[in-house]
């Protein structure tokens, strides 16, 4: 990463960008169009945005195609990583009793809706 001050305003340029689990919550896809646009403009030529979150089969929600609208990234690799997410949510976790219904919510534990819309395939990571 270099990182400086141009014209008086801080600037990075930065090779790697990991978002793991954070874009599903942006409040509308302008959002995620601003992230996209972000993540581009501070990029090094050729850098690298590892992008994991799920998203939603039937279209709804974040997409990996909601990143590329401006054409400034593009999908190099796509993989689906949906079984290994479920076998870890399925591991028994220690969590005190006061936090366990907020984290398996959260996390998308066994009966939950993210959980339910992965096994169904109504959703992916």
């Amino acid at each position: 990463m270099n990182c400086g001050r141009g014209a008086g305003a801080a600037w990075c340029s930065i090779d790697i960008i990991l978002c793991a689990e954070a874009t599903h919550a942006f409040d509308e896809p302008i959002s995620i169009t601003r992230f996209a646009n972000e993540v581009a403009r501070i990029f090094h030529p050729n850098g690298y945005l590892l992008w994991c979150d799920f998203c939603y089969m039937n279209g709804s929600g974040t997409s990996t195609y909601d990143l590329i609208e401006n054409d400034d990234l593009i999908i190099e690799e796509k993989i689906n990583i949906t079984r290994n997410v479920l076998h870890a949510l399925d591991i028994q976790r220690y969590i005190q009793p006061e936090e366990q219904e907020y984290f398996r919510l959260f996390a998308g534990f066994y009966g939950t809706q993210i959980y339910e819309d992965m096994s169904q395939r109504r959703s992916q990571y």
